[in-house]
């Protein structure tokens, strides 16, 4: 058995596996979103995760990858059109 911190791991490949894995046929993405939305996360995320560790204040500690999943979470509901979003592809991004 191998051991892995979330550290060692990072937040890049959740996010990879978020994506093909909620974006499926039952809640279609296409690829050209799936890149936009990699995309996004690869050049934001980092800088967003730095300012939060040098001027944020946490009540509660958290790693990086509790926060890259608490973006998860809310982009998942705010993108599904069966909690509200009724716009086209073009509109998601």
């Amino acid at each position: 058995m191998v051991y892995l911190t979330a550290g060692d791991l990072g937040w890049r490949c959740y996010v990879k596996t978020w994506i093909e894995e909620t974006y499926t046929e039952d809640f279609p993405l296409d690829d050209e979103l799936k890149t936009f939305l990699w995309d996004t996360f690869d050049q934001t995320v980092d800088i967003g995760l730095q300012k939060v560790r040098t001027t944020g204040k946490e009540p509660i500690k958290t790693d990086d990858l509790q926060l890259v999943r608490g973006i998860t979470k809310f982009l998942t509901v705010l993108i599904d059109p069966q909690k509200g979003f009724k716009g086209d592809n073009k509109q998601k991004q």
